[in-house]
């Protein structure tokens, strides 16, 4: 605290709750400011595991409590994970499987610029010059066969202790060893910081906030097979918020192991494809005190990239336990004043509303992408003019066109992120562009919000607009937003 040059008067403290501990801060920080104890509070978590390696406080499994022991006596985290896969019938080709998409989507991620959003470089001291710059651990050349090569990392450890595992459940029989170093969270370094305010302060600051915090758990497991804790937690908040799994839009499922996110897919009946959509810890690595709070500013990403409005984020702890975190995305709201202004200063110029409504026709298409034919009929305008100004919007790097029959398009940055400024200077930029036919109306504007729950190009604009009310004329307008 005292190095981080925060008035001396700002407390701090530490928490460790295992692989919990940097949800656990957040958790410990909303219910402050919930309380009304705090305003404003900074949670998260950091781990230097190339510095202070796993064991380094020699506490072992069971910190030499004899009498713990005696009640139960508890085994390696890997023996767990194994068991758990012997328990479920899980095959070694369905574990590597769920590393071969982490590490797909993780390179996906970086490629795409997903998390430059929420990293901080880490800097020389001195020179001040970048020496990290992104996430080291990730494998973008990982094959099926490649995962298929590695050996079981926990058999020779299982020679000694299975029996321990197997003593509490012995309708295993005998335990499956199919996690290996390809497909169990990576040992990393890393820190990440969640800032959590009461309504007064937002109130009172005027700063917009992201989420919302809606429900926070945690709950203790069976600690001999220890990790299955995420979906029974996951299923405690999403009762206590009155909310079931279908109600969840992204899932963030710590990838201690590939077992433990196969269990919780199967015990909650998740869609796959709502889990873990950046990759996780077998491509990211699983720095322990600081992937809570990492996961949960991947959440609120993700919810502002695909436009959703809730996430879930559970993790497996040590020693039996599990901790969950839902979250409600807070979108900004349009009041009836500003859409007037929207509509008017979009309907005196053609080519500009236009061009906006085709930007909210490709945010809308989201990463199914669209094409300028389907845009076209949309507006049912002509073809070619609908290619001229994507065009323009190309050369201003706001939209990319790909190469195909009808010319499909997506957009170059997240839709949030793009201004009705840029739009403006686009197709300002080329007097050569023809006029379309109009299509944006007050009917129009609210429909495309309505459906959108506030499409993203004019969330990106509102404060911008809400700013410009007192201009007079269109290009000031215009300036204004940009």
């Amino acid at each position: 605290m005292l190095a981080s040059g925060w008035p001396i008067e700002v407390p701090g403290t530490t928490v460790n709750r295992f692989c919990g501990s940097g949800v656990q801060a957040v958790h410990f920080a909303a219910m402050g400011v919930a309380s009304g104890a705090m305003n404003l509070a900074v949670a998260g978590g950091v781990e230097s595991m190339s510095r202070v390696p796993m064991g380094s406080d020699r506490g072992g499994q069971d910190g030499g409590n004899g009498h713990l022991r005696e009640q139960s006596c508890q085994v390696p985290q890997g023996i767990s994970a194994d068991l758990i896969a012997t328990l479920e019938g899980f095959s070694r080709a369905e574990v590597d499987e769920i590393a071969l998409v982490s590490q797909k989507r993780a390179a996906r991620a970086v490629e795409e610029g997903r998390f430059m959003k929420s990293l901080v470089a880490v800097t020389d001291a001195r020179s001040g010059d970048i020496v990290l710059a992104r996430d080291e651990s990730i494998r973008p050349d990982t094959t099926r066969e490649g995962l298929a090569s590695l050996q079981p990392s926990f058999a020779a450890l299982g020679e000694t202790l299975d029996p321990v595992a197997l003593s509490a459940y012995p309708g295993a029989k005998q335990i499956r060893h199919v996690h290996t170093a390809g497909n169990s969270s990576g040992l990393a370094d890393g820190a990440a910081a969640v800032v959590v305010a009461s309504e007064r302060y937002v109130s009172e600051t005027g700063v917009r906030p992201r989420a919302r915090i809606r429900m926070v758990t945690a709950m203790g497991s069976e600690p001999v097979v220890m990790l299955t804790a995420p979906g029974p937690t996951a299923a405690k908040a999403l009762r206590a918020a009155g909310m079931s799994a279908p109600d969840i839009d992204l899932w963030e499922i710590n990838e201690a192991f590939a077992a433990v996110v196969l269990q919780t897919i199967r015990k909650l009946d998740i869609d796959p494809e709502r889990v873990n959509v950046n990759g996780g810890a077998i491509a990211l690595g699983h720095p322990l005190g600081a992937t809570g709070a990492m996961l949960l500013g991947t959440a609120v990403d993700e919810l502002e990239r695909f436009n959703k409005e809730t996430a879930l984020v559970a993790m497996c702890i040590g020693q039996g336990q599990g901790i969950a975190t839902i979250i409600e995305r807070v979108t900004p709201q349009l009041d009836r004043e500003t859409i007037t202004v929207m509509v008017t200063f979009m309907a005196t110029n053609s080519r500009f509303a236009s061009a906006v409504h085709i930007m909210s026709f490709v945010a809308y298409a989201g990463d199914e992408g669209t094409t300028s034919e389907a845009i076209a009929k949309s507006l049912q305008t002509n073809p070619v003019v609908v290619r001229k100004i994507l065009k323009l919007l190309e050369r201003e790097g706001l939209v990319a066109l790909r190469q195909g029959r009808h010319g499909g398009v997506g957009l170059r940055h997240r839709a949030s992120a793009i201004t009705l400024g840029q739009i403006y200077k686009a197709v300002e930029s080329d007097s050569g562009v023809f006029a379309m036919r109009s299509q944006v109306h007050e009917g129009c504007v609210v429909a495309c919000a309505m459906k959108r729950r506030l499409g993203p190009i004019f969330n990106a604009a509102n404060d911008a607009v809400e700013r410009a009310l007192s201009k007079t004329s269109l290009s000031e307008l215009v300036r204004g937003v940009g």
